[in-house]
C-alpha cells in the first residue's frame, strides 16, 4: 500500500510539474510538444502571432481591469496596422476611381463608379483620376486629420475614401455625422444637412461607421462623443452586406491591411471610447 501511494505521489507530482509550465506560458508561445517528449520537458519555442491570432479578448485574462481599455485598443491598432503601406494621395484617389469602387454599367458597358451620398455615376475612363464632378470624400474629414502625425497616411487611407458628387462633397463639408431625422433614418438616396450635422442615406450608414472607427483605431485620432454613439447605432443597425465585403477586399488588394472591424465587427464594443 505504501509503495502504490507513493507512485500515485510521484504522478500527480509530474502532473502538477507539467501544467504549470502550460499555464505559465506567455502569449505568444507554445509548447513544443515533440522535442519535449525527447529532451527537456520546460522547453518552449517562441511563436509570432499571426493576424488571425491576434486577440482583444486576450486582455481581459492577462491584465488588471485598468489596463484592459489600452491594451484592447492596441491589439486592434496592430491588426489594422499590420502590412499598411500607404499611397501617395495621387495615386490612391486614382485606385479608388480606377479599380476600388469602380464597376461596369449594364446597359453602356462604360466603367463607372457611384456617388456615396447622391444617386448619382460618374464615367471613369481606363486611367486617372476623372474631371467630371466627382470626387473623393474623406469620412474622416481632412480637418480633422490634419493635426495627428500620420496625417498624410490617414488622408490617403482608402478604408475611409469614397467617391462623392462635388456639390454634395461641399454640401457635407466637414460636418459631424449626425442623426438629422426624426426617427433617425433616411431611406432616400440623399444625404441630408441640419443644424446637428450631416445624416448619410442608410445604406451608407454602417459602412460609414465601421470606416470611422477604423481611422480612430488605425492613426489613433479621438472622435466626438456624440457623433461616436450614433455611430455605433448605424454600426449595429446597419450589417455588414456583400458589397462592403468586396469592398474591403479591393482595399486590401491595394493598401495590403484590414478594416478589423468588417472582419470582427464585435470587436467595435471592446472599445469604451474611441
Amino acid at each position: 500500500m505504501a509503495a502504490q501511494f507513493s507512485g500515485i505521489r510521484k504522478l500527480l507530482v509530474l502532473f502538477l510539474a507539467t501544467t504549470s509550465l502550460t499555464w505559465a506560458m506567455p502569449y505568444g508561445q507554445a509548447s513544443d510538444s515533440t522535442s519535449s517528449s525527447q529532451s527537456d520537458s520546460s522547453s518552449t519555442k517562441q511563436t509570432t502571432p499571426t493576424q488571425n491570432q491576434l486577440d482583444p479578448f486576450d486582455c481581459s485574462r492577462k491584465l488588471a481591469p485598468i489596463d484592459v481599455p489600452a491594451c484592447v485598443r492596441q491589439h486592434i491598432s496592430a491588426y489594422a496596422n499590420k502590412n499598411l503601406h500607404t499611397l501617395d494621395y495621387n495615386h490612391a484617389r486614382e485606385q479608388m476611381f480606377q479599380y476600388v469602387d469602380e464597376f461596369e454599367d449594364n446597359n453602356t458597358h462604360e466603367r463607372m463608379v457611384k456617388s456615396v451620398y447622391t444617386e448619382d455615376t460618374f464615367p471613369v475612363g481606363d486611367h486617372g483620376i476623372p474631371q467630371n464632378g466627382v470626387n473623393a470624400e474623406h469620412s474622416f474629414c481632412q480637418s480633422w486629420l490634419k493635426p495627428w502625425p500620420r496625417f498624410a497616411e490617414a488622408r490617403s487611407d482608402l478604408f475611409h475614401i469614397f467617391p462623392l458628387q462635388g456639390k454634395e462633397n461641399s454640401r457635407r463639408n466637414n460636418l459631424p455625422f449626425s442623426d438629422c431625422t426624426p426617427q433617425g433614418t433616411n431611406p432616400a438616396g440623399r444625404g441630408i444637412r441640419c443644424e446637428t450635422g450631416y445624416e448619410p442615406p442608410d445604406n451608407h450608414k454602417g459602412k460609414l461607421a465601421r470606416a470611422m472607427f477604423y481611422i480612430s483605431v488605425t492613426y489613433n485620432i479621438p472622435m466626438d462623443d456624440t457623433m461616436e454613439a450614433i455611430l455605433r447605432e448605424w454600426a449595429h443597425n446597419y450589417p455588414i452586406t456583400r458589397e462592403e465585403s468586396d469592398r474591403a477586399n479591393r482595399v486590401t488588394d491595394v493598401q495590403g491591411n484590414k478594416n478589423p472591424f468588417i472582419d470582427h465587427p464585435e470587436w467595435i464594443d471592446l472599445i469604451s471610447n474611441f
